[in-house]
């Protein structure tokens, strides 16, 4: 039985928390472990990301190789300066 959205978007935001960064990288085979599912439809993504950003301000993507999770932070504009 898949694990419920909302404690995935809370385990993500314990990962980042840990991290001490803004944004980490996790493996697909990592995500599919923290969703306790081998295979995750689309709708599933899209559940997450919107169940994330909602409850945990957290933004999460995908690539072919991994899963982007970041925070959704007001940076200052100057932070963009090299």
């Amino acid at each position: 039985m898949p694990k419920d959205v909302k404690s995935v978007a809370e385990h993500l935001r314990q990962l980042i928390d840990r991290s001490g960064g803004d944004a980490l990288r996790v493996s697909w085979g990592d995500f599919y472990a923290i969703n306790e599912v081998r295979r995750i439809r689309q709708s599933r993504m899209d559940l997450i990301s919107d169940v994330a950003f909602e409850e945990e301000a957290l933004l999460v993507t995908y690539g072919a190789k991994s899963v982007l999770v970041a925070t959704d932070i007001d940076a200052p504009p100057s932070s963009l300066q090299p």
